[in-house]
């Protein structure tokens, strides 16, 4: 008598645009390609333009985008991962990389967009955003490295008619693990070698305690220290800002702060 085991697969199904770039993507596109694939045992999943296709491994070439992995555990439970390392320090090649990682979609609408062959439906209402997520709106990604939330924020609780915080300031901070290691132990130059360190911007010595010589980027030699003060107003020249007539609506445009000679990004936050 034969006996004959249930195969075990995953369906993953694929949507990708003709015209994605920066990592964007028109959610409401009726120029899409759409496929599906079956996965049995553990492999990764690699895009090539518009094609979506699953292998055992990953080798890395000039047209190839690795996705996600899935695993297959003992239980015949898949696993999908989009593994990231954790703690990395954040270099301009890394944080571009961030777009082509899975992101969850946060996207309302009051009604459903549909056409002839899909009917598009948003479940996807809100999330609460925990320290050290990072969020991209956009082609621009931010990181959450501190939050602050004030006792009077509050919602009306219906049935209790009582106010509640709508976040438990507790769960919110623990959150998970810093991808981007954004907070910096500045290095600066030991006391009895100051005067023969140079400021890079105002080209003067001397160091203090609330302008000291830092550190901040993988620059060497005589470029190598900064006085914090003269890199925070170089850092506003970096800053534009722009209102309307009726002065009701102001933009910023940031462009990248990262050291002009090495590119290594700044840190948002620094440790002397």
């Amino acid at each position: 008598m034969n006996s004959f085991q249930p195969i075990t697969a995953v369906n993953i199904f694929t949507k990708t645009w003709s015209r994605d770039s920066h990592g964007l993507y028109d959610y409401e596109s009726n120029q899409t390609k759409i496929s599906a694939i079956s996965v049995f045992e553990n492999s990764v999943l690699i895009r090539k333009k518009l094609e979506i296709r699953s292998a055992s491994i990953f080798e890395e070439s000039k047209d190839d985008e690795y996705l996600l992995d899935v695993k297959r555990e003992k239980t015949d439970k898949f696993l999908i991962n989009n593994p990231v390392p954790l703690g990395m320090m954040p270099t301009e090649r890394n944080i571009n990389e961030m777009q082509n990682k899975i992101w969850y979609v946060i996207k309302h609408d009051e009604q459903s967009n549909s056409n002839l062959n899909n009917t598009f439906i948003n479940t996807n209402e809100d999330y609460h955003i925990c320290l050290n997520d990072i969020v991209k709106l956009g082609r621009v990604k931010y990181a959450a490295n501190e939050i602050n939330i004030k006792k009077s924020s509050c919602v009306m609780d219906v049935d209790s008619e009582t106010k509640t915080s709508p976040y438990n300031i507790s769960e919110v901070n623990y959150g998970s693990k810093p991808v981007f290691d954004f907070i910096y132990k500045t290095s600066t130059p030991p006391v009895n070698r100051i005067e023969e360190n140079m400021c890079r911007i105002c080209l003067t010595d001397g160091s203090d305690y609330l302008n000291p010589l830092v550190e901040l980027c993988k620059c060497t030699g005589g470029i190598k220290y900064t006085h914090y003060n003269c890199l925070k107003i170089w850092m506003q020249t970096k800053l534009s800002k722009k209102e309307n007539e009726k002065k009701s609506v102001t933009s910023y445009n940031i462009k990248s702060f990262n050291c002009e000679i090495c590119k290594t990004p700044f840190p948002c936050k620094n440790i002397f």
